[in-house]
């Protein structure tokens, strides 16, 4: 029995660590980002491609599905236009946080450059 829980065990284990996420926009080192920030077609991707909607489905608030993510990201006060750097639609899922699924480094420019430009709702 005790063999069987050992067993068990490191399958589960061997499923977290098995965990595998994508990197879909590439970092260009340019540190470019557009001049103006569409959330419907350079936000609410990130949200698909970097898995968060896994963990953050309709049922899960902040709810981070097409369609729904910003009025859930607004109500739930995730976005702090007088201090973009501090919002947490941005510092949660940071490149160098511990968080599930993570932004990587152009993404996360993406994002706190589309808080900084008010964070519309385009």
């Amino acid at each position: 029995m005790k063999k069987l829980s050992v067993i068990f065990s490191f399958i589960i284990m061997l499923g977290f660590v098995a965990c595998e996420y994508t990197d879909i926009v590439e970092d260009d080192g340019s540190g470019n980002v557009p001049e103006n920030v569409s959330f419907s077609a350079d936000i609410e991707p990130i949200f698909t491609t970097q898995s968060c909607t896994n963990c953050h489905p309709s049922m899960k608030k902040p709810d981070l599905t097409a369609g729904s993510a910003y009025e859930s990201i607004m109500s739930m006060g995730l976005v702090n236009t007088a201090n973009p750097a501090e919002s947490g639609i941005y510092t949660k899922p940071a490149p160098d946080n511990s968080h599930g699924a993570n932004y990587t480094s152009a993404q996360a420019k993406l994002i706190l450059a589309w808080i900084e430009q008010g964070a519309k709702n385009n």
